[in-house]
């Protein structure tokens, strides 16, 4: 039996038992035992602390090769450059043209590379020393943590982006909390993504899924009502939750079939008008695997 302390996010001290067992640790069939517990409160899930990775890791190598993604900018391009369709799906909508943007957790700049000639100025936040090292180099302006950024550009940014981020973070609201320190004053906007726990596969395939699902880098595992609630509590107010999904319908038969993650191995007579449907099926169900949030600053 594991201790949780009370909600970081909302203070309460009940928790409900959610999961116990195999959690991913890095890469598909590597695991370590974890629990996960839900705040009766605020509705956020929580892995027990023993089963976090430590976040000091997350500025090395170690980090990225545990993941079979390399730590080199080149293996980060290559995996990242096809996910940035992903995060233009509701970023187009904010008009980037002209703006100061920083994104939160950047990695090695992939999302930067694709907006610097349309903003004023790109900013990157990300603790991994080699990927601060690449950033610099192609001229980006680069902090090592939210905080270190805000000392610069406290209520100076139009638009803050960040990621696949929160999740990983040791305080959600006060992660949202600097983001929204960092937004100008009535016209600042930020957009936010996380993994959506109650996707397609956990309600399909919850066995076998809930140790693919939950993995040793994600602190914490947020549905809408959840990550709705950690922006309320972070101060924000004018908040819009979409939903997206970043795969076709074989990702998911794949799961049903092999029990495995194939990413976005076709079968065959599958078309893109199929795919589509299934993903604005999803989307409009609320079971993408992906949450978005646009929060507006006041």
């Amino acid at each position: 039996m594991y201790k949780f302390d009370p909600c970081i996010i909302c203070n309460s001290d009940q928790w409900k038992n959610i999961y116990k067992g195999n959690v991913r640790d890095g890469i598909f069939g590597k695991y370590i035992q974890g629990e996960v517990r839900e705040c009766r409160n605020c509705k956020v899930q929580k892995l027990n602390e023993e089963a976090c990775i430590k976040h000091s890791l997350y500025e090395g190598k170690e980090y990225r090769d545990s993941l079979h993604q390399g730590s080199e900018i080149d293996d980060h391009y290559k995996i990242h450059d096809k996910l940035v369709e992903h995060s233009f799906k509701h970023l187009w909508d904010l008009n980037l043209r002209n703006k100061v943007i920083a994104d939160i957790g950047c990695g090695g700049g992939t999302l930067l590379d694709h907006i610097s000639n349309v903003s004023s100025r790109c900013i990157g936040v990300e603790p991994n020393l080699e990927f601060s090292n690449s950033l610099k180099k192609r001229g980006y302006e680069h902090f090592s943590s939210t905080k270190e950024c805000i000392s610069t550009y406290k209520n100076k940014i139009d638009i803050v982006v960040s990621t696949q981020v929160i999740e990983h973070v040791e305080d959600p609201k006060k992660f949202l909390n600097e983001i929204k320190s960092l937004l100008k004053p009535k016209v600042g906007i930020a957009m936010i993504t996380t993994p959506n726990r109650e996707e397609i596969l956990m309600n399909l395939l919850k066995k076998d899924f809930a140790q693919f699902f939950y993995r040793s880098q994600h602190r914490w595992n947020f549905n809408g009502k959840s990550i709705k609630n950690c922006a309320k509590h972070a101060g924000f107010k004018k908040i819009k939750l979409l939903f997206t999904h970043r795969y076709g319908i074989s990702n998911t038969f794949n799961w049903l079939i092999e029990g495995s993650p194939k990413g976005n191995k076709k079968i065959s007579k599958i078309n893109k008008n199929l795919d589509d449907l299934w993903v604005s099926w999803l989307e409009s169900n609320k079971l993408s695997d992906n949450l978005c949030l646009i929060l507006e600053n006041e």
